[in-house]
Order: structure tokens, then sequence, then C-alpha cells
């Protein structure tokens, strides 16, 4: 989620800075499409490696952080100027995500089974047979 907002920020930025200086609008990069978060995904691994990813409905929330961070790349950097040092830190970046992920289906625990109703206070013993 924290991926999501921060993509969102940037993107307003850049549509403010594009703004101010008064770039022409054909010249404005302010949105980056999920098929050009893909390519950059299948980019960095081998196309026989990359699973692809669901469409918008089917996407889980790791999916949507993964293309956060490939849209924030291709927003700052475009996909051909891609240095490897930035490569590694997409993948580290991708990866961190990935583990977020596991660690959030791993802790799952089970509800809490709560009784509808009142509850019933135990019967008191007597006096007679209390120890």
């Amino acid at each position: 989620m924290q991926q999501s907002v921060r993509l969102t920020l940037l993107k307003q930025v850049r549509y403010a800075e594009s703004t101010a200086s008064g770039a022409p609008e054909r010249e404005q990069i302010n949105e980056i499409s999920d098929a050009d978060a893909l390519a950059l995904l299948a980019d960095l691994y081998d196309e026989e490696y990359v699973r692809p990813i669901p469409g918008p409905r089917d996407r889980g929330p790791w999916e949507w952080d993964m293309l956060a961070v490939l849209k924030t790349h291709l927003l700052e950097t475009p996909a051909d100027a891609t240095t490897p040092e930035q490569a590694e830190e997409l993948k580290a970046k991708l990866l961190t995500v990935l583990q977020a992920a596991t660690a959030t289906l791993t802790k799952t625990t089970e509800p809490s089974v709560r009784t509808v109703g009142r509850q019933v206070q135990p019967k008191r013993q007597p006096k007679s047979k209390r120890k």
C-alpha cells in the first residue's frame, strides 16, 4: 500500500512540475501503463521466469505494490536508461514486496469464535458441597 501512495504522490509532483514548466501536454509523461511496467518486469527477469500478473480484478495487494514500484521507477527513469545498479535496486525492492507478502500470508491465525448471545455463568455449588 505504501508503494501505491508513493506512486500517486510522484504522479502529482510530475504533473505539477510539467504544468509549471509550461511543457506541452504531448511531452508530459505523468502516467505509466500496466503493460509498460510488466514489460520492465520481463526485462529485469527472464521472460519465462516472470509469472504473468493477472488482470486488475484478480490482483493481490502485493501485485499492486510490485506494479507501483515498477511504475515509480519508470516515471523517474526510462526503461532504456535503466542502469544495472538501478536494476539490482529494483529487484531488491520487488523481493522486499514479495517477502512482505509471504510474511502476511503465513501469519494468518484462526479466527476467534465468539458465542452469540449472553454468556451463562456457572451455577454456584451449595455451601454444604463446597470444599
